[in-house]
């Protein structure tokens, strides 16, 4: 995996988190462009970049569904090991 640092004054909509830095899921991948999704290491919320370099907003519902199986997939995969992650006291 790649780590990317995004702006400093980035945080995430839902919880306020600071949101500085990225993981690549693929090891090839660049950094997070407009439109890439990840989830909030501090809420577990699903989030999308933005226009503005390293900013991100809340996933709408309606585009989640909208995305491919195995995308959906991933997300859930990777929210829910945050979420217990979070719950256990290890992020």
């Amino acid at each position: 995996m790649n780590k990317f640092r995004l702006a400093e004054d980035a945080h995430c909509p839902g919880c306020g988190g600071q949101n500085n830095a990225a993981l690549a899921i693929a090891a090839d991948e660049g950094g997070p462009k407009p439109g890439d999704l990840s989830v909030c290491g501090h809420c577990g919320a699903l989030l999308e970049f933005t226009d503005e370099v390293g900013h991100v907003q809340h996933l709408a519902a309606s585009m989640f569904k909208q995305l491919p199986l195995d995308t959906r997939k991933q997300l859930a995969h990777a929210q829910s090991h945050i979420l217990r992650a979070l719950k256990g006291g290890r992020l």
